[in-house]
């Protein structure tokens, strides 16, 4: 299994749907964002899928809630990354 490095881009829409998007250093072009349908889903997905203790996922969320908005830099697995590919 081979570890990806990247951004990882966060926007919380005006409908409360949240977009996560991953965006590999090395290039990978175009992503396919992961969406979840409000913060509370947001939050379960950066505990599960990123491997975010409950602390840092909701610093993420309060954050998030204030910014509408961050991006943060991260290594993901194969798994994690498959996520965002399109098939």
């Amino acid at each position: 299994m081979s570890v990806i490095m990247g951004k990882l881009l966060i926007d919380l829409l005006p409908n409360g749907t949240v977009r996560i998007r991953l965006i590999a250093n090395n290039g990978g072009g175009n992503v396919a964002p992961f969406t979840a349908r409000n913060l509370d889903i947001a939050e379960g997905a950066f505990i599960r899928t990123f491997g975010l203790t409950p602390e840092r996922a909701l610093e993420l969320r309060a954050e998030l809630e204030r910014n509408k908005e961050f991006c943060i830099q991260m290594c993901s697995d194969d798994a994690v990354a498959a996520k965002f590919c399109r098939s």
